[in-house]
């Protein structure tokens, strides 16, 4: 299967299936509400600097690796279900913990406080990512439907990128630029996240013996470092030109992006050749980051740019997601949705605290977007000369 056309099975489609995207796409919603409105949070409200609030936003990608160590250990040590939901209502508490942040009035607490909470949301929403998507997703779903359910399900937490976000600020806004109600809806959506898994029962398996308590099983494939450094220069433009924007039609518009984005992998791309999904999507990342830097008010920039941006980002995620799957040998599937989730999401932790960072340099204007402008050049030409062609010959299906 070298095209993204996946199949489309409606049995598939079952209540459990249905449980578990909804699941994925709650509690992607409960990060990514705070993607545009703690920052905003932080310099309004709390008068961070903007150095802080990089950092802040930054220390998340930390987080993101630090338990992943131990998710093989955990998930046979103790039941995979049970994993997943006690870091599905960790979660939660740490939002409900920033409500009470935002309560202290005390920069030297909050500061310190943000950082630890930063950390241990990154570790908590990635262990439970690992465990739901490589395992649990997996699990509720037949052999042969395995790489459609990882598609699918995907797109779930994709669509989250935009909701999540347009949720938050339409909260933050309606409320006096209130940071109370978004923390308080990050918790719920963890919440409802959690009563969903726990409504799917999944049996009991013997945990195998002699379990290594510290194992890449689950955590990271390393054969494939090339689709992950590829991806990441990919990622991190997304991240930066999300620092760009705060208002809500923004993200609203994105959300059509997806769209067709999904479209076109069922009419353009059905039949194209791989790299052509990639590189298009890279060229339309481009386009939203030279629009956003030339013409950001321009009426049509407006509406065109977060196109852009959403159908860039459906499309290279899901045909690398594609690659890692192939990349994978038997049994190591949830390694590789594990290994293409943390690819992904350290590269758009990156973004957001290289952008702010960035744009501490007012000597140059957009400096922050013509970082992110040559990351995708440098992509374009690393996939072109080196990525595809390695990929053919080292995939594994």
């Amino acid at each position: 299967m070298n095209t993204q056309n996946t199949p489309v099975h409606m049995r598939l489609w079952h209540h459990e299936f249905w449980l578990m995207s909804l699941a994925n796409f709650l509690m992607n919603m409960s990060v990514t509400m705070l993607i545009p409105t703690m920052p905003l949070w932080l310099l309004s409200s709390e008068r961070f600097s903007i150095l802080e609030v990089s950092v802040v936003m930054g220390v998340y990608s930390i987080g993101l690796f630090s338990l992943g160590i131990f998710c093989s250990y955990l998930v046979q040590r103790y039941r995979r279900n049970v994993v997943c939901l006690f870091c599905v209502f960790m979660l939660s508490l740490l939002h409900i913990s920033l409500y009470y942040v935002n309560d202290a009035h005390s920069e030297w607490i909050e500061l310190r406080l943000l950082l630890v909470l930063r950390l241990l949301i990154g570790a908590l929403f990635s262990l439970a990512q690992m465990v739901l998507m490589s395992t649990l997703v997996i699990d509720c779903s037949e052999s042969f439907h395995r790489t459609e359910a990882n598609y699918a399900s995907s797109w779930f937490g994709r669509f989250a990128l935009s909701l999540g976000p347009v949720l938050g600020l339409v909260l933050y806004y309606r409320h006096g630029f209130g940071f109370d109600s978004v923390a308080i809806a990050s918790a719920l959506c963890s919440i409802m996240s959690f009563v969903l898994i726990r409504l799917v029962s999944f049996p009991f398996k013997a945990p195998d013996e002699d379990i290594p308590k510290c194992s890449l099983d689950r955590f990271l494939l390393p054969v494939s470092w090339p689709l992950s450094l590829n991806l990441l220069l990919v990622s991190i433009p997304v991240g930066i030109l999300m620092t760009t924007v705060f208002f809500i039609e923004f993200y609203t518009i994105m959300m059509a992006g997806f769209l067709l984005a999904i479209i076109a992998q069922r009419v353009v791309f059905v039949n194209a050749e791989p790299a052509s999904e990639a590189v298009c999507g890279i060229i339309s990342l481009l386009v939203a980051l030279l629009l956003r830097l030339f013409v950001p008010t321009l009426p049509a920039a407006v509406m065109i740019a977060p196109v852009a941006l959403g159908f860039a980002i459906g499309i290279v995620c899901s045909r690398f997601q594609l690659y890692f799957i192939k990349m994978s040998r038997h049994c190591q599937r949830g390694t590789s949705q594990s290994t293409f989730f943390l690819s992904w999401e350290f590269g758009l932790s990156i973004g957001l605290a290289l952008g702010y960072c960035l744009s501490v340099f007012y000597a140059i204007p957009h400096l922050n977007i013509i970082v992110a402008i040559c990351l995708c050049l440098i992509a374009t030409i690393m996939y072109l000369a080196f990525t595809h062609k390695w990929y053919l010959g080292h995939k594994n299906r």
